[in-house]
This record gives structure tokens, sequence and C-alpha cells, in this order.
């Protein structure tokens, strides 16, 4: 049997008994490099220069390569071996130039996942910064709170707010709002607010601090990303230079954190003039869904997303990793455009946002509820007489028989029983005609022909002839019963005063859900080696949150009991005490 020749960056580490610098890599991959012409262009084995569409550092579809023994080692090493593809070919453009970015131990984690080849869902943690911290937007300094409230009072789109246990109390897309960082100013596109973390203060010698979440990640002057409860004597950089972390305090205070995103390939930003990033997954994803792309044939891999422009921005990180390749370590390109890419090994990565329509035609390898005092008006099927009642009173009808048929848009219509769920935090609609409606945070209403979000609902609107007063968020000391119906026939909605509601779906971000798993995932059962993964921040909706319920349930059979875990505050359990807590929990 023949043995398998190892990489050539492999051997020499090997042979030195280290692992080698980027430098070093980079001097080894500049060895390896194709033959090019005067002008600078990669030539094939007939000295032709070689190019897709103009593109030098894309190799088109069937151009022929001398290619040494060298490059055919590196090939076969890298197919065989993610971890060594993404480590030693995996670049990304930074501040500081062309760099391989370092995972964090949270995104080896995460990438173990990935690679297990089974549905995978990924939850990241978002950094976070204290109320009073100072951040330049438009180049006005302003605290991270004032800037939040800011946004909220000139109601800009609620991208929606948490369910139980996620991070977020509420998240608004922002628009014309720029924010300082190392390469100018970058524009804002999100701001968050986050429920209570334990909060930390770091002072550095120049004399500048930061208080944030004890896992609010700043960078040192080794381009590392340092937790800040960790970074005591390390080196940060500043607006003023670097300087060094002499004092990290825990305040042992939980607080309300604020959050930004931004429109920035490396994420960094300034805060009180230190230098801060947000948890980065989305590098982690297009480096794996790459790599697929590489290396399987015949393959179709789906990038999906609540609106187009998010999945084609992670196409474009794949992209951007694709043209940093060597040229010989790249499939042929037969297209290349905004929407996807396709390669000469049969393989296409496609964008899509998340629809029934989603992907049509394409097998994929890869891919990427209201108050108990609203009243609804119910028909009983043995009298045939019509009542109104609150939700309350018609779970306890429900109790004795469901003879009931609820009040639908389409008429009287068929259900299967009421979902009770209790919360804290919740939404109260005010409207003109002076009356109300309590829900919880993920539900939905019709407001001109389409099913709505509560949390994207502004002052203004029009529901049903009625317009929207107010929009409060109501956190409460005692946790709160909601009810919604279950299966409502033909439909998925229900009248609530005289508003048309959208039932539960237990369905982060991605719109229409169902109809888009309904319509991709039933054919990538069919091939041997399919994928699904989903990646958010925990601040999805409602199919996010059954996701992670589920999986804490499989947590629960799974985990070892002398395993410790570490708790959002920095504290470290064991997994028993940690399944015991879980077990009083309700999932």
């Amino acid at each position: 049997m023949e043995t398998q020749q190892i990489g050539v960056i492999q051997e020499i580490e090997e042979s030195i008994d280290r692992i080698l610098t980027n430098d070093e890599i980079d001097e080894i991959e500049e060895s390896l490099m194709c033959e090019k012409n005067s002008e600078g262009w990669f030539v094939d084995a007939f000295g032709k220069k070689v190019a897709y569409n103009g593109l030098r550092a894309v190799k088109p579809a069937n151009a022929l390569m001398n290619l040494t023994k060298e490059q055919q080692r590196e090939i076969e090493a890298c197919a065989r071996d993610y971890k060594y593809f993404r480590k030693n070919y995996c670049k990304i453009l930074t501040r500081e130039g062309v760099n391989r970015p370092e995972l964090r131990e949270y995104q080896v984690r995460a990438e173990n996942d990935l690679l297990t080849g089974e549905d995978t869902l990924l939850f990241f943690p978002r950094q976070c910064i204290a109320w009073d911290t100072n951040i330049v937007i438009n180049s006005i300094t302003t605290t991270s709170k004032d800037f939040f409230d800011l946004c909220n009072n000139n109601n800009e789109m609620v991208l929606g707010l948490s369910e139980t246990n996620a991070k977020f109390i509420k998240s608004i897309k922002v628009k014309n709002k720029f924010v300082s960082t190392p390469n100018g100013e970058k524009e804002v596109l999100e701001v968050h607010k986050t429920i209570p973390y334990r909060k930390f203060k770091i002072i550095l010698s120049n004399g500048l601090f930061l208080e944030g979440a004890y896992n609010h990640v700043v960078i040192d002057n080794e381009q590392e990303e340092v937790y800040m409860k960790d970074s005591l004597g390390k080196n940060l950089i500043t607006v003023d230079g670097v300087s060094t972390v002499v004092e990290v305090i825990d305040l042992e205070v939980e607080e309300n954190m604020y959050d930004i995103s931004i429109d920035s390939e490396d994420e960094l930003y300034f805060s009180n003039g230190i230098l801060s990033h947000n948890s980065g997954k989305t590098v982690l994803v297009a480096e794996y869904l790459l790599y697929n792309a590489l290396f399987r044939k015949d393959i179709n891999i789906g990038i999906a997303a609540n609106v187009i422009k998010l999945a084609r921005e992670v196409l474009d990180k794949i992209k951007k990793i694709y043209v940093l390749l060597p040229f010989w370590l790249q499939q042929g390109v037969v297209n290349w455009n905004k929407s996807g890419i396709e390669l000469e090994n049969g393989t296409r990565i496609m964008s899509s946002a998340s629809t029934s329509d989603s992907f049509r035609g394409f097998t994929l390898s890869i891919m990427y509820c209201s108050h108990e005092d609203e009243e609804v008006t119910i028909l009983c099927t043995y009298t045939n007489t019509t009542k109104t009642v609150s939700l309350k009173e018609l779970n306890k009808l429900l109790k004795s028989d469901n003879i009931y048929k609820i009040l639908t848009k389409e008429g009287f219509k068929n259900f299967n029983g009421l979902k009770k769920t209790t919360n804290s935090t919740y939404v109260v609609l005010e409207f003109d005609d002076d009356t109300t409606f309590k829900c919880t945070t993920n539900h939905r209403i019709e407001m001109e022909g389409v099913y709505t979000n509560v949390c994207d609902i502004v002052i203004g609107n029009t529901i049903n002839g009625k317009v929207v007063r107010s929009v409060d968020i109501i956190k409460d000391i005692k946790e709160n019963v909601f009810y919604d119906p279950i299966n409502v026939e033909d439909t998925s909605s229900y009248i609530i005063n005289g508003m048309s509601h959208h039932n539960c779906d237990e369905t982060a971000f991605l719109k229409e859900f169902d109809e888009f798993v309904d319509a991709v995932v039933p054919s990538m059962s069919s091939l041997p080696n399919s994928q699904a993964i989903y990646s958010s921040t925990a601040n999805g909706m409602n199919h996010w949150f059954k996701m992670v319920t589920d999986a804490k349930k499989k947590v629960k059979k799974t985990l070892d009991a002398d395993y410790m875990i570490e708790l959002d505050n920095g504290d470290f359990i064991s997994v028993a005490d940690y399944k015991e807590i879980m077990d009083k929990e309700p999932l």
C-alpha cells in the first residue's frame, strides 16, 4: 500500500520541529507560484496568459497548467486535511495587509463541529461595551447608550427582540451613521442593546480605560484578540498608540450593554479610544464552504439569509479568500457573478434570500405568540353559535373538548389547540382608537398584506385601518402568560381585535423559514453527504429558539459530568451542576 506524502509545509515544520511563521509560509508559497509572463499574468502550459474575464488572480475553466510535484503534493495535502488548507492558504485582507486569521477557542470548537459533517447550529457571542463608553459617530463623540437611544427615537427599523435566553433586548437597523475605525469612518449597520452582563473595567498606562462585558474583545499590538478579563499586561492598540493594561477590575455588577455591527472587513472600531472587535463567524464559515467547493465534485452549496444582501456578503467573503489562493490551488471558474460561483469541477456556490423559491431546481449538498387577555371569536360546532372570549378563557374551554373553530380572515377554521408560553418581556401596541394589543416579541401581525414581526412595527403604521400610536417594550418583574393557536386549518392566521395574526411556527431573522426549509431540505436528505449549517448571533427569531432548546435537550443527555463549562458571567461550573440547573428550567 502506497504511503501518502505529507504536504511541503508540514514536512518543513516537522523537520525543524516548530510551526512556521506567516512570513515563512509566504516564502514557501512564493517558491511554489505558477509561472508569469513579463506583464505579470499567469501563463498556461503553452505560454499563453490566463485569467477569468480579465481578473488575473482568478483561474478560468479549462486552463491547462504545468504543475510541479510540490504543487501537486500541496493540493493533495489540502484535499485530505481541511485544517491544513485553512491554516496555510486561507487569507483575508485586514488593515495590516493580507493575513491568515487565527482562530479563537470558540471558533476552534465551531470548526470542529462543522467538520463532523452533521447539521450544525452555530451561535456566536457578541462583544458588548458599557452604556457610557464613547464612540465617534459622524465625527461627533457620543456614548453607546445615547447612540442607541438616538436610533430608537428616530424610529429606525427594529430588527427583532430576543426570545428566552437570547443576548439582545433590542436590535435596530441604522442608516447614514458612520463610526471611527483604524481605516477611517465605516458605516454602522446595526446597534444593539443586550441583557445584563457582568461588568469589567480595564485601565491602560496612557490613562485610557474601558468598561464592558467580561468577554468583550480588544486588540493587542500583535493583532491578537484578547478578552477584557484576560488583558492584564497586554499591550493594546489605542488612538494614541500602543498602551499596556495596568489594571483589570471586576466591578461585580451586571448592566445592560451595547454593541454595534459595522460594514468593515475586519470589524474593528474604537470604543473609549481603545480598539475593539466584534466576534467573527462569517470568515470561518466562508473558509469551510470554499474548501468543500474546491475539493468536492458536482455539489451545490446554498447560502441563504433573510435578505439577499446578507447572503451575498458571505459569498463576497468566499470570493475574497478565493482570489488570495495560489493560482495552482484554484479550480477553474466557469461563472463568477454577484449571485454565485460555478467551478469547473461541477460545484456551484449560490446565494439567495430564504424563500420557498430558494435554489429552485438544485439539490443542495451544503446549506449555509398573543397575551392571554386578548380576545378571539370562536364558533361552537355543536350549537353553531359564536362568541368572543379571551385566549385564557378559550384555553379553559379546550381542556374539556375541542369543539370550536377560530375566526380567520377566511372564515371560521379548525385548529389543534393553543400553545402556552410565559415571558417577562413583551410588546404593547397602542392604537389611535385607544385600543391596545399585548404580545410576545416574535409575534407577527398582517400589515399591508404582509405578516410583519411586531418588532418591525413603528409609530404611524396602519393595521386594518388603525394607526399605531405607540410601541412599548415591557420587561416585567413577573412572567406573563401568552397563548397562540396551533395549526390553523388552511391558513396560518387568526383574528384578534380585528387584526389578522400569524400563528406560532416555532421558526432568527430568516423570514419564510418554514417555506424555505420545506423547499430545500427534503432534496438534501436524498444525498449521502449533505450538511445544513445554521449560523446566527443569539438574537434569532422563533426557529432559532427552537433549535437551541432542541440542542439543549441533546446536551443534557450527552455531556460528561466532570467537564467544566464557562457561563456568560465568566464563572465556571461542572456540567453536573449545569445539567441540574437546566433540569429546573422549562425547555
